[in-house]
């Protein structure tokens, strides 16, 4: 049984433009142990849809649609209540930035408690504590214990990092969802913290999705990879048909866009010049007709790449799916 099945979600945001259609018919699973990367740029929808299945985009704004089932209850579904008692046993959340997703006026160890008080009533405060601090432990901060009395402007980056993958943990959920988890770290800091959430991922079975724009990550975390543009899945596929057999444009733009330490150097010492994707993304509140990426397109090889979406369809034949759409790819 899939941890996460998400169908058709479509998320619509009421702005002063008009409304914005920030994601529009996804669909995916997640499975126990699994890891999902979604990529693709800022603005593609990657964020808002991951927030919509929590429930916390304002509802006066937003509409969402669709079904997520988690361990086969819908997210979408379940009033707030609810939902708030999904949170952290059923989903925990990293989210992009752990100095504004931490309260600069509580110490760590109140903001770790107040997760572990919330789903076991009963727990009581020291017993809170002390599992505050092994989780300090287990994701490597040093010193556990005199960190859970400290605030967060007195730990660096990778270490308020990590108390935010302690606190999304902190209940043992059954989904992990990592929002940029290691962007603004170090490279060192970023392997260190793929390789705590590998294992612990490893020894609970957690399902994880992985927001990221990092490729690099995603070539060394991920079992499958989500490709967004527009709001809507172009590619998806294991890591290795997405990275090594890229076929939508798009996809191909991204990976082209990374430099090859392997290509040959010029005869004067010029480096290759790397490839760009022409153009900027559609605004949301103006999406194309057709394809929603054909305007930045360098191939635009069919007629229909201006009037009809393309349905995202399997390519070859056997094996895992590997799904792109693309007119190009069809024909």
């Amino acid at each position: 049984m899939n941890v996460l099945e998400v169908d058709d979600l479509r998320v619509r945001l009421r702005t002063p433009r008009g409304t914005a259609h920030v994601v529009n018919g996804l669909s995916y699973t997640v499975g126990p142990g699994e890891t999902v990367a979604v990529v693709g740029e800022s603005g593609s929808g990657k964020s808002v849809s991951v927030l919509a299945l929590l429930g916390l985009l304002p509802p006066g704004v937003a509409t969402v649609s669709g079904r997520a089932l988690l361990q086969g209850e819908d997210l979408l579904a379940m009033d707030q209540e609810r939902l708030r008692r999904v949170r952290g046993p059923g989903a925990g959340m990293v989210f992009q930035d752990p100095m504004t997703s931490l309260n600069p006026v509580l110490t760590v160890g109140k903001q770790i408690v107040e997760g572990l008080l919330a789903h076991d009533d009963d727990l009581s405060k020291q017993a809170a504590r002390r599992r505050a601090a092994d989780l300090l432990a287990e994701v490597g901060l040093p010193d556990p214990e005199r960190a859970l009395d400290r605030y967060p402007h007195e730990l660096s980056g990778g270490m308020r990092q990590r108390v935010v993958i302690a606190i999304a943990l902190s209940n043992s959920p059954a989904l992990l969802i990592a929002d940029e988890a290691t962007t603004a770290l170090d490279v060192t800091v970023q392997a260190q913290i793929i390789d705590l959430v590998e294992k612990l991922q490893a020894d609970h079975g957690t399902g994880v999705i992985w927001i990221t724009h990092d490729l690099g990550v995603v070539a060394g975390i991920a079992d499958r990879v989500l490709v967004m543009y527009g709001g809507r899945c172009v590619e998806d596929g294991t890591v290795d048909d997405v990275l090594e057999r890229p076929t939508h444009p798009y996809t191909r733009g991204l990976l082209g866009s990374l430099p090859d330490l392997a290509a040959p150097v010029g005869p004067d010492g010029e480096i290759p010049d790397l490839m760009t994707v022409p153009g900027l993304p559609p605004p949301p509140t103006d999406l194309p007709a057709g394809c929603v990426f054909w305007p930045r397109c360098p191939v635009r090889g069919d007629a229909r790449c201006e009037t009809e979406q393309p349905p995202l369809v399997q390519l070859g034949g056997g094996g895992l799916p590997h799904r792109a759409a693309t007119w190009c790819t069809h024909e």
